[in-house]
């Protein structure tokens, strides 16, 4: 069997820290912010095996679009937008159960 279908990924941050290496600085925050979004599709096929109560479901992921905004700890501004059209690429791997 075949399966497809897409997702959208709202990102929010609640807390963050970040070790800058070049100059040996750490910073944390606590405030929660919006990150951006994405939007993604995958294509796969589902394997059954073992009285196809158990299967097997490998799957590519491809990345349409992806909207990130500034971070503040960098100095960015936060109305900054940086977006990205497929960019990338990924693959899942599950095992699950028919109940």
């Amino acid at each position: 069997n075949f399966n497809s279908g897409g997702e959208i990924n709202y990102l929010y941050t609640f807390s963050q820290f970040y070790n800058i290496d070049f100059d040996n600085s750490k910073y944390r925050t606590s405030n929660g912010k919006t990150l951006g979004f994405g939007v993604n599709t995958y294509f796969g096929i589902i394997k059954r095996f073992k009285n196809d109560k158990y299967y097997f479901n490998p799957k590519l992921i491809i990345p349409i679009y992806q909207e990130l905004r500034g971070d503040q700890v960098f100095g960015e501004d936060r109305k900054v937008k940086m977006d990205k059209w497929f960019n990338g690429g990924g693959v899942s791997f599950t095992i699950g159960k028919y109940l």
